[in-house]
C-alpha cells in the first residue's frame, strides 16, 4: 500500500515537473513572441519620435523665421504661421500618442512578466510539496522496513505456537474419541 502511494507520489511529482517545464517552455515561448511582437513597434515608435522631435524642431525654427519675416510680409506671414502652428500642434499629438502606444506595450510586458514569475512560484511550491510528500514517504518506508524484520518474527512464532496448539487440539480430541 505505502508502495502504491510512493508510486503516486513520484508520479505526481513527475507530472509537477513536466507541468512546471511546459509552463517554463510556454512562458519562454510567449515572452518571446511578445518581445517579437513589440520590436517592430518599439523601433517604429522610437523612429517615429525622433523624426517628430526633428519636425519639432525644424518647425519651431521656421516659427521663428515667420516671426521675423512677419513684421515685413503681413498676412501672408500669418497665415504661414498659422499652418506651421497647425502642423506642430499634430506632431506634438502624435508624440502623444505614439509615448501612449510605447507605454501600454511595456505595461503589457510587465504584466506578462509578472505572471510568468508568479507560474513559476506556483511550479516551484508545487515542486517543493512533492519534495516534501517524496521525503515522508521515504521516511515511511524505511520505518516500515525496520519494523518488518521484527514482524516477520513475531508472525513466525505465531505461526509456530498456532502450529502447536493444533497439534495438541488434535490430540486432545484424538484421546476424548477414545475414551
Amino acid at each position: 500500500m505505502l508502495a502504491g502511494r510512493a508510486e503516486l507520489q513520484q508520479q505526481k511529482r513527475d507530472e509537477v515537473k513536466a507541468l512546471l517545464q511546459q509552463k517554463r517552455q510556454q512562458m519562454q515561448h510567449i515572452q518571446e513572441e511578445l518581445e517579437e511582437k513589440l520590436r517592430p513597434q518599439h523601433a517604429a515608435a522610437v523612429a517615429a519620435y525622433s523624426a517628430a522631435q526633428q519636425q519639432h524642431a525644424q518647425l519651431q525654427q521656421q516659427q521663428q523665421q515667420l516671426q521675423q519675416r512677419s513684421s515685413l510680409s503681413g498676412v501672408s506671414a500669418a497665415a504661414r504661421q498659422a499652418a506651421i502652428k497647425e502642423r506642430l500642434r499634430e506632431t506634438e499629438q502624435q508624440q502623444k500618442a505614439e509615448a501612449a502606444q510605447d507605454r501600454h506595450n511595456k505595461r503589457k510586458v510587465q504584466e506578462l512578466r509578472e505572471e510568468a514569475e508568479a507560474a513559476e512560484k506556483k511550479a516551484a511550491a508545487a515542486a517543493a510539496a512533492a519534495a516534501a510528500a517524496a521525503a515522508t514517504m521515504e521516511a515511511a518506508t524505511r520505518d516500515i522496513a525496520k519494523l518488518k524484520a521484527p514482524l516477520e518474527e513475531v508472525v513466525e512464532q505465531l505461526r509456530q505456537q498456532q502450529a502447536a496448539l493444533s497439534t495438541l487440539l488434535q490430540q486432545r480430541s484424538a484421546f476424548r474419541f477414545r475414551s
